[in-house]
């Protein structure tokens, strides 16, 4: 029972409260029934379409190894930074010796030269 605009104004209107609850409860009743008849619809949709997601536990486990792998990426990444900064550090202690051993210009020259091969 689909009532016009005009006639829905008048219901709101009303001061009669009774007209009102039972405006009311006849647009549920039609709400529901939409509801239900949509539900209905998109289960005989749903039951054609196949299933579009793994199971959870699929899911989950490949989540854990691409953690897992990324996880040892990670590690493997700080490790070459560390070992190229004690390098960097080790290669800057040698210079300073060199320097300190050889601090006459006609021997730190050749040096300098071959440290920067």
């Amino acid at each position: 029972m689909l009532y016009s605009k005009e006639s829905i104004h008048k219901i709101v209107q009303s001061t009669q409260h009774t007209v009102v609850q039972k405006y009311l409860e006849e647009f549920l009743v039609l709400l529901r029934d939409k509801i239900d008849e949509y539900t209905t619809e998109l289960t005989d949709q749903s039951l054609s379409c196949p299933p579009a997601l793994s199971p959870l536990d699929i899911i989950d486990g490949r989540l854990k190894e691409f953690v897992r792998l990324h996880h040892l990426d990670f590690i493997r990444a700080i490790r070459y930074r560390i070992h190229k900064f004690k390098a960097d550090i080790h290669e800057k202690q040698l210079g300073k010796e060199l320097s300190y051993y050889f601090s006459n210009v006609d021997q730190l020259e050749p040096i300098n030269r071959l440290t920067s091969i």
